[in-house]
């Protein structure tokens, strides 16, 4: 090929089986996380009317954060204090 010469184009029928498989894909993705979502939200709304306190130990993540920064922060910021 010469210089400043462009190639021409080949499109192959794959190209067009492949974005249309990649499609198919996320459109069966996308329905299968709403799906999921939206049993999720009735186990959710169940937990919470039959076991509030279940609920809220699981919604709170056990409690793990609120521990750790009780534990680590909250220390810190106190021995900051009384030594400063």
């Amino acid at each position: 090929m010469a210089a400043g010469e462009k190639e021409s184009e080949h499109t192959d029928n794959t190209e067009y089986v492949l974005m249309f498989l990649s499609l198919a894909a996320a459109g069966v993705g996308f329905a299968m996380a709403t799906l999921l979502s939206e049993g999720w939200q009735r186990l959710c709304r169940a937990i919470e009317a039959k076991a509030p306190a279940l609920y809220t130990l699981l919604y709170n993540k056990w409690f793990v954060d609120e521990g750790y920064d009780y534990v680590f922060t909250d220390a810190a910021r106190l021995a900051t204090s009384v030594w400063a």
